[in-house]
């Protein structure tokens, strides 16, 4: 996964858990959202990591309202990067890649989470494309998959934890991605929602990708989740003198 193999490792590790920092050099950035990953492997043995991904990688303001975060992390078992551009006002736009350097099918669940400002009468749409890579085996194909009874992509509303019942989900099971036994050899599926109407938007919107990867391979997953305000909505916003077009659609 040439995202992964572009990074470099700090020396500092998380401690108790194994896991370096994989990121470019940065700069210190200020007033930067409050956004969040939740990050769990099922071989490690360890808990669900909450972290800020500018503490792991590099993370800007881009200077028109939308923020970027480039990092990664890693440990014995698995590799994680990100490249996610977020909007507060408000939209997340990540792509994530994964490996699973085990010798066992592993799960991996990852969860963002963007503060927002409220959203009147909200719109949604989303998307969700996903990559599966051979990397080495001569004699199985690599597999990426829903779990059971669950999906690949959910997008939750006023939910930081992602436990309650998705607004949306894309690639249900029984999704499955699987390659030929050729090494590098690659499958890939897109699937996406909306725009469809939801209702009012309080503080915050979340994404989360969870799957089954097959031992020796690599999975990018990108993701795209947004809210506007609907025709109504638009109109409040009209008049207490703010503009309907600034909530962009990408």
């Amino acid at each position: 996964m040439s995202a992964l193999l572009s990074i470099r490792i700090r020396s500092s590790l998380i401690v108790g858990a194994g896991i370096a920092a994989l990121s470019f050099v940065g700069t210190a950035q200020a007033d930067l959202p409050e956004f969040m990953m939740r990050w769990d492997a099922s071989a490690d043995g360890q808990d669900a990591l909450w972290y800020d991904p500018a503490d792991f990688g590099d993370a800007w303001d881009n200077g028109d309202g939308t923020y970027t975060y480039d990092g990664g992390l890693t440990n014995q078992l698995w590799a994680v990067s990100w490249l996610a551009t977020v909007d507060p006002d408000p939209f997340i736009d990540a792509q994530i890649g994964v490996t699973n350097t085990a010798d066992t099918f592993q799960t991996f669940s990852l969860l963002m989470t963007l503060p927002v400002g409220a959203v009147i009468n909200a719109e949604i749409d989303g998307s969700s494309s996903a990559t599966v890579t051979n990397e080495f085996s001569t004699t199985e194909g690599a597999i990426l998959r829903a779990l059971t009874g669950s999906s690949i992509y959910k997008a939750f509303i006023d939910d930081p934890n992602g436990s309650g019942t998705p607004v949306a989900t894309l690639m249900d099971d029984p999704f499955s991605l699987e390659t030929d036994p050729i090494p590098f050899d690659t499958r890939s599926a897109t699937e996406s929602f909306g725009p469809e109407a939801y209702g009012d938007i309080a503080s915050s919107i979340e994404v989360m990708i969870e799957f089954e990867l097959s031992p020796g391979d690599s999975a990018s997953v990108n993701v795209f989740f947004q809210a506007i305000p609907g025709p109504a909505g638009a109109a409040v916003f009209a008049l207490f003198g703010f503009a309907a077009g600034g909530r962009r659609r990408r």
